[in-house]
């Protein structure tokens, strides 16, 4: 149980902008952390405390995501990028809202949408803004 892993990082999934490739790969570790906390059947409070690391990680990163792209003159999707960054945010925050330790397929299902989340995200709407 101990070096179980819901997601590997891939090589993929780099934009080769250090800083930015260094948070996704926290988002990975901060994944990771909330589906091991499931598997252990650890206390609501510490799989909320994961999910509000994960709120406060999602404001820094996307922030930092848009300070990036929004010098690019040539990227012209970044109203649209920044409106899956704020429909993103809603839907974590009403994950937050709903889940208890009690609800083991709401949290496997926030773990899934994460992780599907991440993948699409990186490997189409932000490598359009380093191409």
């Amino acid at each position: 149980m101990e070096n179980k892993v819901f997601m590997e990082w891939d090589s993929d999934y780099e934009l080769s902008l250090e800083t930015i490739d260094n948070q996704h790969r926290n988002l990975v570790s901060i994944i990771n952390r909330l589906y091991k906390a499931h598997l252990l059947g650890n206390s609501e409070d510490i799989i909320s405390g994961v999910i509000l690391e994960l709120i406060h990680y999602t404001y820094y990163h996307f922030s930092t995501e848009e300070q990036y792209f929004n010098k690019l003159e040539f990227y012209t999707k970044k109203e649209e990028h920044i409106a899956k960054h704020k429909k993103f945010i809603e839907k974590v925050l009403k994950f937050k809202a709903e889940i208890s330790k009690n609800d083991k397929t709401k949290i496997v299902t926030l773990v899934n949408f994460l992780k599907d989340w991440l993948v699409n995200h990186i490997l189409k709407t932000d490598k359009e803004f380093i191409n």
